[in-house]
């Protein structure tokens, strides 16, 4: 289930209602797959 929520917010960049539910449910979030940006990465080295 996690896979077919993280291709589907791949593609939307939203989450259903009963994909947000199932997300808090078991604490995980398909953003926290997505690599980090360089240009965060960037600044995280710079600080």
């Amino acid at each position: 289930m996690k896979c077919d929520i993280f291709e589907e917010f791949i593609e939307t960049g939203e989450l259903s209602a009963d994909d947000q539910e199932f997300c808090d449910k078991i604490d995980w979030y398909p953003v926290d797959e997505l690599p980090l940006k360089e240009e965060y990465v960037k600044k995280l080295k710079q600080i």
